[in-house]
């Protein structure tokens, strides 16, 4: 009986135990060959029933690369008028062009911040508030102490204080003594805290005047280099920035002989007016 069972037991087994799968590479090459013979043998029928089908596969494939170059071009233009939009919401134009001149009272209300270049001159003139003085220069405009109805102070805090909506900045007499790349870094400095303060107002870098005649250590061509500089910060610092350079040159590129002041070596009252002048003239609003 109990060798019945067993037998028993052992054909249940076999009638219900299922068979184990196992994996064939050779299958999966041998499907890989198949579907690889079809598609060729598709495209082969295709092409000897069409005499134009290499040429259509051809334009089409230079169709494509048409229009990603195109598409590329595309890009690539409103980049730049998105760039040029960019820097028109800036409401910069420099230098300043020439418009439609202010009242004199203009110079009344704005302040100028300036050097040994032009405080002399300008203290007793038509620009009412002149900060500065024969020590000041680009280098030191951010330490050197003034002073003010308001106390011995720096340039920046003075500003602070007298709030101006305009401020004209020419600074610069140190040119051939320092270092340029100094000089444009603490202007740089200057009009930045400036902007932070006294973010409603408007501020005008003004270009150095020529020189009469060239030094060893100071000559037209260094003037024109650091006023360049100066052009690309004020740009770069959403200021303004006027040409009082160009208004004051001789045809030989040099200080015009009628501005020059023998006694003091720099402009006289005479390149003083044209500088004013040249400033209602050429305004931003």
């Amino acid at each position: 009986l109990e060798a019945f069972m067993a037998n028993k037991r052992k054909i249940s087994d076999r009638k219900y135990s299922k068979p184990k799968l196992r994996f064939h590479f050779g299958i999966l090459i041998l499907i890989f060959v198949l579907s690889f013979s079809a598609c060729f043998a598709l495209y082969m029928f295709s092409a000897n029933m069409d005499d134009n089908f290499f040429e259509k596969q051809e334009n089409k494939g230079k169709s494509t690369v048409e229009k990603s170059q195109n598409i590329s071009e595309d890009e690539s233009a409103a980049g730049s008028e998105s760039s040029e939009e960019s820097s028109s919401t800036t409401g910069v134009s420099n230098p300043v062009p020439e418009n439609d001149a202010k009242d004199e009272a203009y110079l009344k209300e704005c302040v100028l911040v300036a050097d040994s270049t032009l405080f002399s001159t300008a203290s007793n003139g038509r620009i009412k508030t002149v900060i500065g003085n024969d020590v000041l220069n680009a280098s030191n405009v951010n330490t050197e102490k003034i002073k003010s109805s308001n106390g011995t102070i720096t340039a920046f805090e003075i500003l602070k204080v007298k709030q101006p909506s305009d401020i004209y900045v020419m600074l610069g007499s140190d040119l051939g003594t320092s270092s340029v790349d100094s000089m444009i870094s603490s202007v740089s400095t200057f009009v930045g805290n400036v902007i932070g303060s006294l973010p409603d107002a408007s501020i005008y870098l003004m270009q150095l005047p020529p020189i009469y005649t060239d030094s060893e250590t100071l000559t037209n061509d260094m003037i024109n280099s650091y006023n360049s500089k100066l052009l690309a910060l004020a740009n770069s610092c959403g200021v303004y920035c006027i040409d009082t350079n160009t208004i004051l040159k001789s045809n030989a590129g040099s200080l015009d002989e009628n501005y020059y002041s023998e006694k003091s070596g720099v402009i006289n009252s005479a390149a003083y007016d044209v500088l004013c002048d040249y400033i209602l003239t050429h305004t931003a609003e």
